[in-house]
Formats: structure tokens, sequence, C-alpha cells
């Protein structure tokens, strides 16, 4: 019982980056948007589509369209196979977003670096922490 009862403590983290430096109406997406309403003190908001799309131009409308400034990307929760699972973020679509600076600025991140995480992924090693993106004007 006692993993169902814990949580990252580098979500927590995130969380307390969060409340010190993004404005009190900031919107963020993410998967684990209950436990982010309540930790991070933020609204949540967005749809499946902006996570299972596979093109960043229609991924940035959609956030700006939706109201959402932010990507909360928790590493735990990373799809190196990128299946589409529910509660899973495809490890694509998290390359997808880096590629695309134009869109999307990462302001934010803890735990082990990107890349490293996504090298332990694609040998079946979990990594934890978590991703900031700004959704751009």
């Amino acid at each position: 019982m006692q993993k169902v009862k814990t949580f990252s403590v580098y979500f927590f983290d995130a969380c307390n980056w969060v409340k010190n430096n993004l404005d009190k109406n900031a919107t963020l997406m993410s998967l684990w948007s209950n436990r982010v309403v309540y930790a991070c003190e933020r609204n949540v908001g967005g749809s499946n589509d902006l996570r299972l799309s596979n093109n960043a131009t229609f991924i940035h409308e959609l956030a700006k369209k939706l109201g959402v400034n932010y990507f909360f990307i928790e590493k735990f929760s990373i799809d190196p196979l990128s299946r589409h699972y529910a509660e899973m973020y495809d490890l694509s679509w998290l390359e997808l977003i880096y590629s695309h600076p134009q869109y999307f600025e990462k302001v934010y991140e803890n735990g082990i670096p990107f890349e490293e995480c996504k090298n332990r992924l694609l040998q079946g090693i979990p990594c934890d922490g978590v991703i900031i993106f700004k959704v751009k004007d």
C-alpha cells in the first residue's frame, strides 16, 4: 500500500516552483490534473488532442485556443514506445515539443535530464522528474 499512498517528490518540488514563479491565473495541461490543481494551486485545462497530435502547429494553436499556458510533464508518465496509452505521454510527442522552440519553451526541469531519462526509458528503466514548457504567444 505504501506505493499507492506516495507520489513523486519531484512532482511536489515542481509544484512549489509553479506556485513561486507562475501567475495565479496560469493554466497547466497535465495528465495528473487533480493532483496538479491541488498541489500546484493552478487551473488545469486542455484535451487529449493536445498530447495525441503529431503536429506542433496544431498543438500550439489548440493550446492557445483552450487557454493552456504551460505543459506540466511528469517523466514517470512517458511511454517510450509512444502507444497513446491513457495517463502516459508519448515519447515521440515530447520530442516534438522539444523540436519546436518557436512554439514551446522549456522553463523548468527537475530529476535527471530529459536526454538521460529518454535513454533510460528506451532501455526499460523508469525515470522521475517534471518538465514544464511554456506555450509561447
